[in-house]
Order: C-alpha cells, then structure tokens, then sequence
C-alpha cells in the first residue's frame, strides 16, 4: 500500500487589486497593468513522507465553475495557462508569477485565478488523499480610485451636433451626397466613469462608415454590432475621469437600395460606473430625407492633357491611405495584410500609381513591394504616358473616386459641353 498527502494550496496578490490606470508593465510591445501572483504549497502525509512531486496548473479568469472565453490576463508565455512540477513537503515552498492585465470592458468583476494539483507520476508514492480537494480559486479585484467608499459616482453629459440642419426641409440626397455626420461630445462632471461608451442605433437606411476623434491623443474605439443596426465607441478607455471632454465624429452613408421617409439615429452615453443624472445621457435625432431625382456628372475642369510625365504632381493629386493594425486583446505572433488597389481601367489606362509606402515601427513591418512602387521609374526618368479610347459610362466607382478633381454639372450644362466627347477622351 501506498501513503496518503494532502496538498494546500495559498496565492496572494502583490498588490492586492488591479490599477488599470497604472501600467507599469510591458507585454508584447504595449504598456499594459500587471501584478505579481505568489502560489504556496504545503503538505501533509498519512504515514510521515518527506515530500511528494506534484504538477500544479494556474488558469486565469478560471474558478470552479468554469471559465470565460477571452481572459483579461496572461502569463509570460504568453498563454491564460501555466504548468509548473513541485515538490511539496511539510515545509512551505512557494512561485511567484507575472500577470499581464489586458484590455477590457470588465473592470468590475475581479479576475480570478484557479489553481489545480495532480501527481507527476501515476505510480507515485505518497498518492494525493482523494477525499481532500485538488483545486482551489482565488481572486484579485480592480481598484476604482474613486475615494475611501470605492463607488463610483458619475455624471455623464451626452451632445450631439449633426452637420445637417434639424428641421421640416428634408434632406437630399443622392450618388454624389450620401452621408451623414454626427459630431459627438461626452464629459464626465464627477467620479470616474470606467468603461465609458457612446451607443449610437440607426435606422436601416444608413449604414456606419467612420469614427473620427478630435481631441488629440484621446482614444475612440467604434465596434459593430453583429447582426443589428448598433454601433458602440469606447472612449478613452479604461475611464473617462472628472471633467475630462471627449470629442468625437461619427459618419454614416445611406442605403440608396433602403430609403425611407426619415434617418434616425439614437445616442445614449453609458458606463460602469454609477450615473448620477441620467436623464441627459440619451439623444435622438430624426431627420426627413429625399431622393434626389437629378442626374449628376463629372467632366474635367481643364482640357489640358500631359503627355510626359516628368515627376510625380504631374501624374496627378496625392491620394494618402492610411492603414493601423492592432491585436485587440489576444496575442498574436504574426499578422499578413493584403491591400489592393485600382491601377488600370479594363483597357488598361492609368487610375492609381503607387509612389511611397511608410511603415511605423520600421523593423517590424515587412511588406512585399516588388515593382508596385513606382514601376514606371518616372522618379529616375521621364515617361511618356499613352492612353487608350475608353468609354467609363455608368462606372460610378470612378465617378466618385475622381470626385476631387472634377465639377459636378447637371444633365443641361453637361450637354452643352459635349459630355460625351469629353467621356471619350478621358
């Protein structure tokens, strides 16, 4: 027969709650919160033994009754799971583990941490005494610097402006006027507002094109909804603090396929903190629209042609497209982006031509260029550039794309400068 051990498991925190506003810590290129996780083991054994050799998991944002699907924290591999071997004896043996605290919306509940013992070795002696417990919880909640009570009073105050007028006219709108922005104000007059958000709902006749923040340095992050017509922006996240003004614009473009009477989009400013007023937190907008039922073109204000091609300006205006990538809350270790770009018309005329490509952080981003970056060397030589009769009638892709370099005409002045002619040529 074998001998009996029973393990105890202790963890204590260092410090004791989470200050998501201090992050002291860095983890895969970010600045994140972190606190040290000190794990204490000892046993006792049925007869007297020296040791016994366990294996212990840790699993984070894990208790008894199961765990969540994304963790708010990692451990330095990375992973929500460490496994470490022990042994274990009547005198107390501990670990300290580094704990890396990642965004996100839960800053209420604490994030708990599961502890799980087993022997290294089936045929091990001493057994572990199956009448005592192998896994234990423990837990590490977030500090609210919201004063000795730890409450959180907040008192969010919510304007909307729309770049439209409110009234009885409505608005039209057609191919070449389709959207429709929000310029969107919070502020917090009390206690920290943790997890502050702006939802916006909207009619089906719109759909969500943008977020545009106005206060430097401030962030704004606009989610989709899946499956509805509701849009959520988090701002400055992880709290939005006393009398701190967030600013920010929304762009919506509608559904010329789903038109309707009026567009509506309702706001309301939440967090998870206490509101203290919440009867100006909510807005909502309704404005009549109309379909515009004027057909609208786009001709070249100049007939002035370049045949050579001797520097960049002359190809055309400067068009920036500016990419950021993050990794959210999950760690990844590598990420592939494609991005394309309209070159050449079916015939094969020009439309875009590719000059530069800038990386932030230079060295680790590597991108396969090959000759799409100025194939045609006109940095280095001139080129003479040829074009092929092409008709771009009822191309609205290109319409709209050239939208800043071309004057809209109605139908009768478009005629009048030979519309089609011009259609031709370009």
């Amino acid at each position: 027969s074998r001998g009996l051990a029973v393990v105890t498991a202790k963890v204590s925190f260092i410090p004791d709650k989470i200050s998501i506003l201090s992050k002291t810590c860095r983890f895969n290129g970010r600045q994140v919160a972190c606190f040290k996780a000190k794990v204490c083991f000892s046993a006792t054994f049925k007869p007297q033994n020296s040791a016994v050799d366990i294996k212990y998991n840790l699993t984070l944002d894990a208790d008894l009754q199961g765990s969540r699907v994304s963790p708010r924290g990692y451990f330095s591999n990375s992973d929500r799971v460490v496994q470490k071997d022990l042994s274990v004896s009547a005198q107390e043996v501990c670990q300290k583990h580094d704990v890396y605290v990642q965004e996100t919306p839960d800053l209420v509940n604490s994030i708990a941490l599961r502890v799980d013992v087993m022997l290294s070795y089936a045929d091990a002696n001493p057994v572990l005494d199956v009448f005592s417990p192998n896994a234990w919880e423990f837990f590490i909640p977030f500090s609210k610097d919201c004063g000795q009570d730890d409450v959180c009073l907040c008192d969010l105050v919510l304007t909307v402006e729309s770049e439209e007028k409110v009234g009885k006219a409505p608005l039209v709108i057609s191919q070449n006027k389709r959207r429709l922005s929000f310029t969107v104000t919070v502020m917090n007059r009390k206690e920290n507002a943790y997890n502050a958000r702006v939802s916006a709902s909207y009619s089906s006749n719109l759909f969500y094109s943008s977020v545009t923040p106005l206060i430097d340095g401030t962030e704004v992050k606009c989610t989709q909804m899946k499956d509805s017509n509701t849009l959520v922006c988090q701002v400055s996240y992880p709290a939005l603090k006393t009398d701190q003004l967030v600013t920010f614009v929304v762009n919506f473009e509608f559904n010329l396929n789903q038109l309707s009477k009026d567009a509506k989009v309702d706001f309301e400013a939440l967090s998870d903190s206490t509101e203290e007023t919440p009867a100006d937190n909510k807005i909502s907008i309704t404005l009549p629209v109309q379909e515009s039922n004027i057909d609208v073109y786009l001709l070249e204000k100049e007939n002035n042609f370049l045949s050579t091609v001797n520097k960049y300006q002359d190809v055309g205006p400067d068009f920036n497209f500016h990419l950021k990538v993050t990794t959210g809350t999950v760690p990844v270790s590598l990420v592939y982006l494609n991005f394309s770009l309209p070159t050449n018309t079916r015939a094969g005329n020009p439309l875009l031509y590719t000059t530069s490509i800038q990386k932030t952080p230079v060295d680790k981003i590597h991108c396969k260029e090959g000759d799409l970056v100025d194939p045609l060397k006109i940095r280095e030589k001139p080129h003479s550039a040829q074009f092929i009769v092409e008709s771009l009638r009822g191309t609205e892709e290109l319409l709209g794309f050239f939208k800043r370099k071309y004057q809209p005409l109605t139908k009768t002045e478009a005629e009048d400068q030979q519309l089609e002619e011009n259609t031709e040529a370009l």
